[in-house]
């Protein structure tokens, strides 16, 4: 099993990856679901790998709220469209975000991995979005978008 680390660095080399809708290959294409699909196949963590793979059959985002619940720890969430309390997040944690403008607060529409936690607590997510890979620091706006927040178990560091 790799560590947090790992999966970390690996999503480091999805960084510029374009964003195309339901694709996922590292330096060519990928979304958001295939970027997560993508650096867990790379890093050999089958279970996030399902959880993704079978959110693109119903994309309400009730269906990977199920699969999140299944397969994964929960450690934090909010659905007062206020930030969460994320005093307990690790690297490699897997964050669901509502839609941009809050409309539908109960229902994860996008993921991303926390990949940078500062010494003075700032966060950091690689995420696919339109402007495809990236890595930014979790501002207020994103912070008020987080759904929930999700630990792959049995990783290392």
């Amino acid at each position: 099993m790799p560590n947090r680390e790992d999966i970390v660095r690996e999503a480091a080399e999805w960084e510029g990856t374009r964003w195309v809708h339901q694709q996922s290959l590292k330096g060519v294409a990928a979304d958001c679901e295939g970027f997560l699909e993508g650096v867990a196949s790379n890093c050999d963590v089958p279970v996030l790998v399902e959880v993704v793979r079978n959110y693109r059959r119903r994309e309400d985002g009730s269906l990977m709220l199920r699969l999140l619940e299944e397969a994964l720890d929960f450690v934090t969430g909010s659905e007062l469209r206020e930030p969460p309390d994320m005093s307990g997040v690790m690297l490699a944690d897997v964050i669901a975000f509502c839609d941009e403008k809050l409309f539908e607060p109960n229902k994860p529409k996008h993921l991303g991995l926390l990949t940078r936690i500062r010494a003075d607590g700032v966060l950091y997510v690689t995420h696919a979005s339109e402007r495809g890979v990236v890595k930014h620091r979790l501002s207020y706006e994103w912070l008020r978008r987080i759904h929930s927040v999700w630990r792959i178990r049995d990783l290392d560091g």
